[in-house]
């Protein structure tokens, strides 16, 4: 089992192993690595939630990848910015001789 000084790079290198790859994670890896707790991990395996994993009887694990595509599909884009101008300033109305007409 990995310690809690053992670090997992974002190759899925283990940190003090001559960067081998390593791909798999146990749970608490996994949760260390995304930064929640192992607990919450283990509630989503129940509910068959969260990024993918791999069941083999009790053993649990997850694939560097998987995490990383879970993360990458939560991504949240900041909005754009309203536009306050006026209706006539944005070009969404004009004036013509005898009113005003939408585009």
């Amino acid at each position: 089992m990995v310690g809690a000084a053992t670090r997992i790079d974002t190759d899925g290198h283990k940190s003090g192993t001559g960067n081998l790859p390593r791909r798999w994670l146990t749970v608490g890896e996994a949760a260390r690595y995304i930064g929640f707790q192992p607990r919450t991990l283990y509630a989503w395996i129940s509910q068959r939630k969260g990024p993918a994993f791999v069941k083999v009887g009790r053993l649990v694990k997850f694939d560097l990848h998987d995490l990383d595509s879970y993360l990458e599909s939560r991504k949240v884009y900041p909005r754009e910015e309203p536009d306050v101008r006026s209706p006539l300033e944005r070009g969404a109305v004009r004036v013509v001789p005898g009113g005003i007409f939408s585009s």
